[in-house]
């Protein structure tokens, strides 16, 4: 095997921060860790996003898994994992029927998050070590599997964030106004209710850090992580584009030689299935990586990065300073001329910067260059047209320092041409200008969220207070003030087959509206537990049971499933199979 192309170790850069540093390099190789008890496991990246993992650790192993996410049976589970085959055991399962394509799916992406969240737990005194352009996991498992590389990011800061890096980048942020960035999609990270309901707040209305602590919305640890989860990914508004979310750039992989799979194209940081990686070991030829398309923007890199480099990064060019920008009226627009749009000739300087110095104030028909009254057909030409001036890698060389600015603008012109495009989301949003002025709907939007989060918190109070009536009242305000969030539904449904007059159909209700709830919140501990309550009041026992154990493994310090699962092993313990009559039990039964 060749030398590393780095190495270093969690100390000088804790786990998380190194996900974060592949993802904003878009790197493809292995990277090695070796903790102090001399266990190794390796991830690897595609792209920045990883693809695959090998732990030693038996918690993540793929029937267990399984098994907890409901997708296949006990039974079913140990038949397979008894068969007499060399087949991977997702391959036995589904050829058994055990198990379809989609659950199987879902269980190698629920793996892949729980191995990394694992990781992330791994002692400081862990080495690493990175190998650009090898798969070291190529004979290791089946193929790669698609995950989101900001869910699996959150969840190594929310398992085991590192306190001193969290703390500085936190001071760092004492005395600013905390927005999100425009380009943001917080709903990647798979946030649960309680900080997708303080996300709405800062949507709404920018505030510091201090005034965010204030709202009591989320408890200080968590408040603090989410923090430092945005600060590292760029989330929050620092100037820089945030990692895997840039608009219309592409990676092109080149998938293994005679494999059923051709060339695909994903956007960075969504879903993405990643290459195969061949070692220099294997093929007795230098690795080869299929280089990302020129369409793609580059990401600068964050602060953290691996300990030690062994190719030195050439330095930034300097930026020179740029001239005053001609500030421009939100209402007035100035069109470029046709033959600019049509042949794609290079921005200017000046236009770049007349256009962000109200790009915020500007409405999708302004950023368009077309007026409200324009035709469906006009909406789908001026967007190609303006794209081919626009694309941030149509930038001349000489105006490389407003690349970021250039990449904000392009979003929001993407943006735009998706609402218009649709005449749905077009009729929503025409009715939305001029409906409400910017401060009486900002204020609303805050008063629907904080009512919401509010009720929901009560509800949860008065359950502890065993107010049974009371706490259904707020748990069915909350889901009815926000609808979309399934912690408001969870609770709700919960509350209703919990009451003594709750018949088979309010039952079943429920049910549904649990199912639901864990397709949104797959990792929602509490909600599971909501879950095994309801199937045991549905007669569904051994379904119960699989969810009450899942609560227990997750959340030892839940009492009430652990004495589900005692009273139920105590019964099976207790319980006898009948016996056959001898010959004088039958002659004495007659």
């Amino acid at each position: 095997m060749s030398a590393p192309s780095a190495t270093g170790n969690l100390t000088s850069t804790p786990f998380c921060e190194l996900l974060v540093y592949v993802l904003s390099q878009a790197l493809s190789g292995s990277l090695v860790l070796e903790c102090p008890d001399r266990t190794k496991h390796a991830i690897l990246f595609a792209a920045g996003v990883p693809a695959k993992a090998r732990v030693a650790n038996a918690g993540t192993r793929l029937g267990q898994v399984l098994l907890q996410l409901g997708s296949v049976d006990e039974e079913a589970l140990r038949l397979a994992l008894e068969a007499d085959t060399e087949e991977l055991l997702g391959q036995r399962l589904f050829a058994r029927g055990a198990l379809d394509p989609d659950a199987l799916a879902s269980g190698l992406t629920e793996q892949l998050s729980r191995q990394l969240s694992w990781l992330s737990g791994a002692p400081p005194a862990t080495a690493f070590a990175y190998y650009a352009g090898v798969d070291l996991l190529e004979d290791w498992g089946g193929e790669p599997v698609r995950i989101d590389p900001l869910a699996a990011i959150w969840r190594a800061i929310d398992a085991h964030a590192p306190k001193d890096r969290m703390a500085a980048a936190l001071d760092g942020l004492a005395d600013k106004t905390l927005r999100l960035h425009h380009d943001s999609r917080v709903a990647r990270f798979d946030f649960n209710v309680r900080i997708r309901g303080l996300l709405d707040v800062l949507k709404v209305k920018p505030q510091n850090r201090l005034a965010l602590e204030a709202t009591r919305l989320l408890d200080l640890a968590s408040l603090h992580k989410l923090l430092y989860a945005l600060v590292l990914t760029r989330h929050l508004d620092t100037g820089l584009a945030p990692l895997g979310v840039i608009p219309g750039s592409r990676v092109e992989i080149t998938p293994r030689p005679g494999s059923s799979a051709g060339r695909f194209a994903v956007r960075p940081g969504q879903a993405q299935l990643g290459p195969v990686l061949r070692s220099q070991s294997q093929t007795g030829q230098k690795a080869v990586v299929a280089p990302p398309s020129s369409t793609q923007a580059p990401m600068s890199a964050p602060r953290a990065a691996p300990a030690t480099q062994r190719a030195a990064p050439q330095p930034a060019t300097p930026r020179q300073p740029a001239a005053p920008p001609a500030v421009v009226a939100p209402g007035t627009r100035q069109r470029a001329p046709l033959d600019a749009l049509q042949t794609g000739r290079f921005l200017s300087r000046g236009e770049i910067e007349s256009k962000l110095a109200n790009v915020d104030q500007l409405t999708h028909y302004d950023l368009l260059d077309l007026p409200a009254d324009t035709s469906a057909e006009q909406i789908a030409q001026a967007f190609p047209a303006l794209a081919r001036r626009w694309h941030p890698d149509r930038l001349s060389p000489e105006l490389a320092d407003l690349r970021d600015g250039v990449t904000r603008v392009f979003a929001r012109m993407t943006e735009a041409s998706r609402v218009l495009g649709n005449p749905g989301a077009r009729k929503a949003y025409d009715e939305t200008l001029g409906t409400l002025d910017a401060a009486q709907q900002e204020q609303e939007q805050i008063v629907v969220v904080l009512r919401s989060a509010e009720a929901f918190q009560k509800a949860e109070i008065l359950l502890k207070k065993r107010d049974l009536e009371g706490a259904e009242l707020l748990a069915r305000t909350a889901h009815e003030g926000d609808p979309d969030q399934p912690e408001y539904a969870a609770l709700y449904a919960w509350i209703r087959s919990r009451r003594a007059d709750a018949t088979e159909e309010d039952i079943a209700s429920s049910l549904a509206m649990l199912k639901k709830a864990i397709g949104k919140q797959t990792n929602n501990v509490k909600i599971h537990y909501y879950l095994a309550c309801v199937l045991k009041a549905a007669g569904q026992a051994a379904a119960a049971m699989r969810e009450y154990r899942h609560v227990a493994e997750h959340d030892p310090l839940n009492v009430e499933a652990a004495r589900e699962i005692r009273l139920h092993d105590m019964r099976r313990a207790n319980s006898k199979p009948p016996t056959e009559p001898g010959v004088f039990g039958k002659i004495f039964k007659r």
